[in-house]
């Protein structure tokens, strides 16, 4: 079939209209797919999730491991306690209550049993047996203090007024009259202020000052002589 110059031409314009309506029908599909992916990204984080029984198990741990709080640590501080103890121990003695007194310090010196502090608690242990009328327990706890820390009058002093109400001031006496140690020398002086014996006690503790000057006892035994010269003046 042969075709005219007419047909030609109503062919040609045919074709165009059929490669317009394709394009057409492309672009619109186009922008069909475009907006379906744009609608599923955003519709994505709502839709249910099929979870495998692993991630469940996952992020039930992360739960459970969230939630969970570690125990705290408790640092015990011997130290600490036993100064807080031997406090409760002075209360009482304050409050004439010698017996809840003398678990206290013995509690102190439990937990403390080898420091400069732990003179005082022993100390205060002699003291409390002293007030109760028990001297012969309150000998062991003065005489350790001392033993723990032996540069302080106040020990010697405590000591020298147990052994008198034991009546052992004249043994000992002669005991600490045969020693070298310095530290025994106020031991002695003491001994014999407390039995009465104050010049002689005095001579002893001068000479102790006047020798052994640089150590921590000698301020305090120099103005505990004072002490004594003004009654032995008067």
């Amino acid at each position: 079939m042969y075709l005219t110059k007419g047909n030609k031409k109503a062919a040609k314009q045919l074709c165009s209209q059929e490669e317009l309506k394709m394009k057409n029908e492309k672009s619109n599909n186009f922008q069909f797919s475009t907006f379906n992916f744009q609608l599923d990204k955003v519709l994505s984080p709502y839709r249910p999730i099929a979870l495998s029984p692993l991630i469940v198990i996952l992020i039930a741990i992360s739960i459970f491991t969230s939630a969970y709080k570690k125990p705290e640590v408790f640092v015990i501080d011997a130290e600490r306690n036993a100064y807080f103890h031997n406090n409760i121990g002075v209360t009482y003695m304050k409050e004439h209550c010698y017996y809840g007194a003398i678990q206290e310090f013995k509690i102190a010196i439990s937990l403390s049993p080898n420091t400069q502090a732990t003179a005082v608690y022993l100390k205060n242990l002699g003291d409390a047996y002293m007030e109760i009328g028990y001297p012969d327990y309150a000998q062991e706890p003065y005489e350790d203090a001392i033993s723990q820390y032996g540069l302080n009058l106040l020990y010697y002093q405590k000591l020298a007024k147990c052994y008198k109400a034991l009546g052992l001031i004249p043994s000992k006496i002669q005991e600490y009259s045969n020693t070298e140690n310095p530290l025994d020398k106020v031991m002695l002086g003491v001994l014999y202020i407390e039995n009465g014996d104050l010049k002689r006690g005095a001579i002893i503790l001068d000479n102790f000052a006047m020798t052994e000057p640089d150590l921590l006892i000698t301020p305090a035994v120099k103005e505990y002589l004072k002490e004594i010269i003004k009654k032995i003046n008067s």
